[in-house]
């Protein structure tokens, strides 16, 4: 079922990026991943994704690296790769129940996005 909405969902609205999540629930070969993958690439020249297609794939191919949350690699690296965080540092959502100390400063923020970005990464920045 997922293929096809996949499938649908490109067909209708022609993303030039899919970024997936979830890999950490099961190998590629179960979401059948390069087969859409390699569909996806016929049919949206220009497209890209990241590398979490499974438990089989992270950090290792696609578009830009995803590697693992908060993924700071402290180096350059050749192929591009993303720095995916939140603002809180033990939530992914919104969590009233988490202190004010649980955030990160406005320099803490500042500052990973300069050495994301000075290490030719990206930050997707969730908050909450």
């Amino acid at each position: 079922k997922t293929i096809a909405e996949l499938k649908d969902l490109v067909m209708k609205y022609s993303p030039e990026l899919i970024w997936s999540d979830g890999e950490w629930e099961a190998h590629s070969d179960y979401w059948r991943s390069r087969e859409f993958l390699t569909w996806y690439s016929q049919t949206i020249q220009t497209g890209i994704w990241n590398d979490r297609w499974g438990t089989d794939t992270l950090c290792m191919h696609g578009g830009f690296l995803t590697c693992a949350d908060r993924y700071e690699p402290g180096r350059i690296v050749d192929k591009k790769w993303e720095n995916a965080m939140t603002i809180d540092r033990s939530s992914w959502g919104y969590n009233r129940a988490s202190p004010f100390e649980n955030y990160l400063t406005t320099k803490e923020l500042i500052d990973t996005l300069i050495e994301t970005v000075a290490y030719n990464g990206n930050l997707l920045l969730n908050i909450g």
